[in-house]
């Protein structure tokens, strides 16, 4: 069952990992489709998450070194592999949003500069302007425009930072941790209460 688990567990990450490569676009700004891998890489940690527990639980007459020996030696590596079967297989994806949103940034600090510049000119061209009133009250609407525009820009690139590059929901990414946290904090406490009982 564990050679079974493994084999499966190796077959869906291989395939995620081909899946992300294949993808043809990388959509930053719609995660939905990016944290779907997750979802299948949280269950296969799980799984694994599932054997370390199992194996690592003491049976009635165990000698407790043999106990240590087992969850030292065989459900610890197991808890650290189930790590990597969860986060190994979406660093592709990773490296592919931190590319996305690096564009992104650079496609609005582009604009940004472009409409800074404007503004520059057309304050430039009102302070040289002498004193035609329609001319004046245009420049102002331009202004106008331009510091909605600025805004908006600087807003978009406050939203995009912002924006996580691990492809995965918080909530997947937190029941993963708290699944290999969880055997862990539970041996602790089952040692702690050992020595003082």
């Amino acid at each position: 069952m564990v050679f079974v688990l493994i084999y499966q567990v190796v077959r869906q990450l291989r395939l995620v990992s081909r899946l992300h490569q294949s993808a043809a676009t990388v959509d930053l700004l719609r995660p939905g489709p990016l944290h779907a891998m997750s979802r299948l890489t949280s269950r296969a940690a799980m799984g694994l998450i599932v054997l370390a527990v199992a194996s690592g639980a003491p049976t009635p007459g165990m000698p407790e070194p043999s106990w240590l020996a087992i969850v030292v030696g065989f459900s610890l590596p197991i808890l650290v592999v189930a790590l990597a079967v969860f986060f190994v297989p979406l660093r592709g994806m990773n490296r592919r949003l931190v590319e996305e949103k690096a564009r992104l940034l650079d496609g609005i600090s582009e604009r940004l500069q472009t409409a800074s510049a404007a503004l520059h000119r057309v304050v430039d061209q009102e302070a040289a302007n002498e004193r035609d009133a329609d001319a004046s009250r245009v420049a102002q609407t331009r202004i106008d425009a331009l510091n909605k525009a600025l805004a908006s820009l600087l807003q978009e690139r406050d939203f995009v930072r912002h924006q996580s590059t691990w492809p995965w929901d918080p909530t997947t990414f937190r029941a993963v941790a708290s699944a290999i946290a969880l055997p862990i904090v539970l041996f602790l406490i089952t040692r702690a209460l050992d020595r003082f009982i």
